[in-house]
């Protein structure tokens, strides 16, 4: 046995003797359990943080992980022994695996820049695949199916021993029949960003078939070294995961490993009807490739080379017990909402990203400054806005509420020092010469569900904004919303041609200048009414990924509700680069032609940053639904 690094610490029956992994709710521990005529097992100790041990939803999670894996008995399942608590402190007792996570060996990969052969490559996949059929076959005491589905597959998760064992572990947001509790509020999008699967990605049900879909994510980045879905943007990398292009990566693969390449074909399909069925078979077709799985001697002698002889230490000191330092190389974060502590960005990144969220666009030209050397000013309308009258506001039967926008002259997009600021927020002076009336609230689904006879969202509540609509379900909305209240339609519909009539009085979306012009109502604040997101948005770290019923927190000086988090509004306007010029740009409705629509205000999907007033959302195409997707109506006055 490795001598310790440090000095060991007594925690009940069990010898603390160094720390294998740091995490944001738990440090991992290598441990010895002692026991009568010099018994000694070697075990890892997984150990709630003080500073979060008050926190239900970390010690649900450790529960639902002990009930789960007291379900699993497989060589490729980590076993867990106990779960119990010493003083205040919860714990999990578990199998100690001498080895590697993948996460490492791809690490040293990229430092000396040998690629993991074929067959190496092949014998994990398939002995990750065998732990996983384990998982999902699993019955309770009675016989019946749990449907694990694991969601959370990535390097970090899987471990490879000397020798030459496959160990799938953390089994701490697994979705089962047995789970005792719902550890999440947005539970089925628990899980690492990049390697989620289009479905988990969209917040639908998930079956095995998901965990497949990340088992290829990992086999294709042992391979290429490359993160398949890779951004620095948060919300980017849930649009590449639900595209599931994967052309871009099968042409690396061809050329390192061919044989592997049908395989992450059907792994990565983005419907889950076209993948394998089971990670059974697809073991059984890893093992038929025309190439040389290693056996299990093979892969820990090559493991042992590779990595060398002994696993990484990490010093533990008295303030690791009571504060949360991150090892990013070794920790596995293990959920989404672990990149959500930092007040503006979420803190430390799961793996592959980033501790902060860089913009992802190229950087954009600004307004030229005035000849005379004057800088530009800062966001705040050059000509402030009035709050509405109480009289401003106009109601229809069929239960819409608009407020009087009036005309304004503002600064559209951000000053350069204000956090969170993407390069395509350039500041740029508009003109907005018509009043117009805005809704108070975005739509409710109570409102879709009186003019459209359905409801297509995900969270289903009368008094939640309506959403998991794509751009052409707004327009058609707004004038279904028109022939009901008997005002001329604003919109002509001709497939996927749509033209706007603007001096119909009918409803309509605003546009993205309209929209910032009213989210701004006349004040400087980075949020639609105040300084502070939690005062007037839906966000990420207050709801976890869960819409609200409208018009629960404070509006701005408008009168206008939730401009700013709870659904992202579709807008008028194709997405394209900000004007550069420095005159005013007057009533401006966007280009011609585009590929992607607007949307603004973000979401409970967003980090506070991202439901800024000047964060502008243009990733996704007219096409495109998304459990995140609302509108806002507006009507020309």
């Amino acid at each position: 046995m490795d001598e310790p690094q440090t000095q060991p610490r007594r925690f009940g029956k069990y010898l603390l003797l160094e720390v294998l992994g740091k995490g944001a709710n738990a440090h991992v521990f290598r441990a010895v359990q002692s026991g009568a005529m010099g018994f000694r097992k070697e075990v890892a100790v997984k150990q709630i943080l003080p500073h979060v041990a008050g926190k239900e939803s970390v010690v649900h999670g450790l529960i639902n992980e002990a009930r789960v894996a007291g379900y699993l008995r497989h060589r490729n399942i980590v076993e867990v022994y106990e779960f119990d608590q010493v003083g205040d402190t919860y714990y999990l007792a578990m199998e100690y695996v001498p080895g590697f996570a993948l996460s490492e060996v791809i690490e040293r990969s990229r430092e000396i820049g040998e690629p993991l052969p074929g067959g190496i490559v092949a014998a994990i996949a398939a002995q990750t695949c065998d732990g996983l059929q384990c998982a999902h076959d699993a019955l309770d005491q009675k016989g019946n199916a749990l449907g694990m589905v694991h969601r959370d597959i990535k390097p970090g998760n899987v471990m490879v021993t000397f020798d030459g064992v496959v160990k799938v572990m953390d089994f701490g947001v697994v979705k089962a029949a047995s789970n005792l509790f719902t550890t999440s509020s947005a539970d089925v999008t628990k899980g690492t960003p990049i390697y989620m699967s289009p479905e988990q990605v969209r917040g639908l049900p998930l079956d095995r078939r998901s965990d497949v879909f990340g088992l290829g994510s990992v086999i294709a980045e042992l391979i290429t070294g490359e993160v398949t879905f890779f951004d620095t943007d948060l919300m980017a990398v849930l649009h590449l995961v639900d595209r599931a292009e994967i052309d871009p990566m099968l042409a690396k693969v061809e050329g390192q490993v061919p044989e592997l390449v049908p395989i992450l074909r059907l792994a990565l399909q983005k419907a889950p009807d076209d993948r394998f069925p089971s990670a059974e078979a697809m073991a059984e077709a890893i093992r038929r490739i025309e190439l040389p799985v290693a056996s299990d001697a093979e892969l820990g002698e090559w493991l042992r080379r590779f990595m060398g002889a002994a696993p990484r230490k990490i010093e533990v000191t008295d303030e690791d017990l009571d504060t949360d330092p991150m090892v990013a190389q070794i920790a596995a974060l293990g959920d989404l909402g672990a990149l959500l502590e930092d007040e503006e960005y979420g803190g430390p990144a799961v793996e592959g990203l980033p501790d902060t969220l860089p913009p992802r666009p190229e950087a954009l030209d600004t307004v030229a400054p005035p000849a005379d050397g004057t800088p530009l000013p800062g966001p705040p309308p050059a000509t402030p806005a009035a709050p509405a009258p109480t009289d401003a506001v106009v109601r229809h039967d069929i239960g819409v509420e608009l407020v009087r926008v009036p005309a304004a002259e503002l600064w559209m997009g951000s000053a350069e020092a204000e956090v969170g600021r993407f390069p395509d927020e350039a500041l740029h002076k508009v003109h907005i010469t018509r009043p117009f009336l805005l809704g108070t609230t975005p739509v409710p689904q109570e409102v879709w569900e009186r003019a459209m006879a359905d409801n297509p969202s995900w969270t289903l509540a009368s008094d939640h904004p309506v959403e998991s609509i794509d751009w052409f379900q707004a327009v058609s909305f707004c004038n279904r919303l028109s022939e009901l209240e008997g005002l001329a339609p604003a919109y002509r519909i001709d497939g996927d041609d749509v033209s706007w009539d603007r001096e119909a009085d009918g409803f309509r979306l605003p546009t993205e200048a309209e929209w910032e012009t009213a989210a701004r109502g006349g004040e400087p604040t980075r949020f639609a009414g105040s300084d502070s997101a939690d005062d007037v948005a839906w966000h990420w770290r207050n709801t976890g990924g869960l819409t609200h019923a409208v018009a629960c927190l404070q509006p701005n000086a408008l009168g206008l509700y939730d401009m700013s988090g709870n659904v992202s509004e579709w807008v008028w306007d194709w997405y394209a680069p900000y004007p550069t010029a420095a005159e005013p740009c007057v009533d401006p409705h966007g280009p011609v032609v585009g590929q992607c629509r607007v949307h603004r205000g973000g979401s409970a999907f967003n980090l506070p940053a991202d439901v800024r007033v000047a964060r502008r959302h243009g990733e996704d195409r007219p096409s495109d639904r998304y459990n995140f997707l609302g509108l806002r109506v507006a009507r020309s006055t």
